[in-house]
């Protein structure tokens, strides 16, 4: 003969009153966490393509290429700001494309690009590789 207790309505009663404060609390972490990691996938993500778009654009610039690149929030905007060597500086009009390139930020908020350019010269026994481009 088996003896099993019955498990009846007043167990799951007495159960949620005993631990309605600890369910709560895991909810409620549940979606902290899930926004969170959300936030983060969509940080990675932005920051990994707008560092790939900048690159490619850079390296297309003959000698150039991307140092490093940060993105700081500053008075409601993403300050994008990359360090870019080479012989040849872009110009405005340049970076102006360049900024175009960039998709919209995890933010909300608009974007701006700064490009500091580092002036590099490539010298070889018969001088240097690259002129002014004039």
């Amino acid at each position: 003969m088996d003896v099993i207790p019955a498990i009846g309505k007043s167990w799951r009663k007495s159960f949620f009153k005993r631990d309605l404060i600890g369910i709560i609390i895991i909810l409620g972490l549940g979606v902290m966490l899930t926004y969170n990691l959300v936030y983060v996938v969509n940080k990675f993500n932005f920051e990994n393509s707008t560092r790939s778009n900048l690159t490619k654009e850079i390296n297309a610039i003959d000698g150039g290429y991307v140092r490093q690149v940060r993105f700081n929030e500053e008075n409601g905007k993403l300050i994008i700001r990359a360090v870019m060597r080479g012989p040849y500086e872009p110009d405005k009009n340049k970076v102006a494309q360049m900024e175009t390139t960039i998709e919209p930020n995890y933010l909300k908020i608009p974007n701006e690009l700064r490009i500091r350019f580092v002036k590099t010269e490539v010298i070889t026994k018969e001088g240097k590789i690259f002129t002014d481009q004039d």
